[in-house]
């Protein structure tokens, strides 16, 4: 067509200019790699295709988030301790980890989910097991916080570890948590990328929530203004 005029940007003209790898890179948003790629700069390939970027990320991420060894070894510590105490409480009682560190989709700051099982006391119901429980840790002196919330679905005691300060959930003669750990355990050995999935997943909505809380205060804050 005669009367077809072409047009080209500046920045065009710059890519036309230069070398076939640069012109291969991406456009970044920003100049600064997220901190996962800082840990692990070996996985930054800024010219390889972007799926195969995407999925190197993902690995690297959830690589970097994922607890340490000696934050695992403190976790450890914690379920022995409660253990401990729930042992002295109710002796004929059986300790069971469930939830993400039963799954190994966890976080370092992921709570530690605990099932008791086995807990018979003609005496008591399960509110009243869950006030004992409480009572229990509170005077042992190794929370810093404890609440028995006994009209939730799953009634629960949650508690804070005073010195690692990890969030401990503990449940009583309840194993449908175990039930569904042992699934997802299940999915992600015949689905290896749902793990990776998952983290990202938490990680995303982890963001989300502090983004909505942030803005919600921030509306608290002008509404109150004069």
């Amino acid at each position: 067509m005669d009367d077809f005029l072409a047009f080209s940007s500046k920045a065009e003209d710059q890519q036309d200019e230069a070398g076939p790898a640069e012109r291969a890179a991406p456009a970044l948003v920003t100049t600064t790699p997220p901190p996962w790629l800082i840990y692990n700069p070996t996985q930054y390939d800024l010219y390889a295709p972007p799926l195969i970027r995407l999925h190197n990320e993902i690995l690297t991420c959830c690589e970097y988030i994922a607890p340490t060894m000696s934050e695992l070894k403190h976790r450890d510590i914690v379920l022995n301790e409660i253990s401990s105490i729930i042992s002295l409480l109710w002796p004929q009682s059986k300790v069971h980890v469930f939830g993400s560190q039963m799954t190994k989709i966890l976080t370092p700051t992921s709570d530690l989910d605990i099932a008791v099982l086995n807990v018979v006391d003609d005496k008591m119901d399960q509110s009243q097991l869950l006030y004992q429980l409480a009572d229990k840790l509170k005077d042992s002196g190794l929370v810093s916080y404890v609440e028995a919330i006994v009209h939730a679905k799953v009634p629960i005691v949650k508690c804070d570890h005073r010195r690692s300060q990890l969030s401990v959930d503990i449940c009583i003669n309840n194993d449908s948590g175990i039930r569904t750990g042992q699934l997802i355990r299940k999915f992600v050995r015949e689905y290896p990328p749902l793990r990776p999935l998952v983290l990202i997943l938490k990680v995303f909505l982890v963001r989300l929530s502090t983004t909505v809380m942030l803005a919600t205060t921030d509306c608290e804050l002008i509404c109150s203004l004069p």
